[in-house]
């Protein structure tokens, strides 16, 4: 399955029936991982200019198919505005937290998240990653 981001490979996987053919669980599989959007939040590493955006080295970015779409100081700030640029319809948003954010704090952002997105179904997970403080899947 040619998935490019971890919550895809994640969508996909779910889809998998044990009970059909190998083209059925492929196309189910395929299909489920079209609607994942993915994002991640990070630090910027260097100083630069991208979709109208003037990062400086430290400033905490969002990124998505590649392209800058959120930015601040802030890691939560940051996160619910690219969460902001990408749950518009969708039903389930689940954040993958990495090595440098604790449980509490990915909790309590989770928590901010349901309140603001009250349409969403939210999960929170640790998902251990070194280099992103989140991994957001929209579906």
């Amino acid at each position: 399955i040619p998935t490019t981001n971890m919550p895809e490979g994640i969508s996909a996987s779910l889809a998998f029936d044990s009970d059909s053919t190998p083209e059925e669980n492929y196309e189910n599989m395929c299909v489920a991982m079209q609607d994942v959007t993915c994002a991640e939040i990070t630090h910027a590493v260097r100083s630069t200019r991208m979709n109208r955006f003037s990062v400086k080295e430290g400033d905490i970015i969002g990124i998505c198919e590649k392209k800058i779409v959120a930015k601040s100081q802030s890691i939560e700030e940051t996160t619910l505005d690219t969460i902001r640029k990408i749950a518009k319809d969708k039903d389930m948003l689940t954040l993958y937290y990495g090595k440098d954010v604790s449980a509490d704090e990915a909790n309590a952002l989770a928590q901010k998240v349901s309140e603001e997105f009250d349409w969403l179904e939210t999960a929170c997970y640790a998902g251990g990653q070194p280099h992103y403080y989140y991994i957001i899947s929209a579906e």
